[in-house]
């Protein structure tokens, strides 16, 4: 194996991760620039025998504890959705999602 074909491989997948940064940040650029909140969280706890765990939504620039608490997926949305009634949230796990990166596939000569 040819040490050319790494450093294409290196490459290429640098190049498309740094696509995906740059689609990310422009992303939230957007999202923000238009009043909504990047906000990350979500269950920080195990399940107890009432199905309830602890939770906390934390803005996602600053760490700030938005919202916290202790019930079942439902009462999470329910005080989310006091919290925030406008839905000017925006998750950042979402986000990723959206902007994962792709599946580069093979480079010609090396093994899959």
């Amino acid at each position: 194996m040819s040490d050319e074909l790494v450093k294409t491989h290196i490459r290429k997948w640098l190049a498309a991760n740094d696509a995906v940064q740059t689609s990310f940040r422009t992303k939230v650029r957007d999202l923000e620039a238009s009043g909504l909140l990047i906000v990350d969280g979500g269950q920080i706890g195990s399940y107890d025998k009432d199905n309830r765990a602890d939770w906390e939504i934390r803005d996602w620039r600053t760490g700030k504890v938005l919202a916290s608490g202790h019930s079942t997926f439902d009462g999470m949305n329910e005080v989310l959705a006091q919290v925030d009634p406008d839905q000017r949230f925006r998750f950042l796990d979402r986000l990723s999602e959206e902007t994962e990166l792709p599946d580069l596939g093979a480079t010609d000569g090396l093994p899959e």
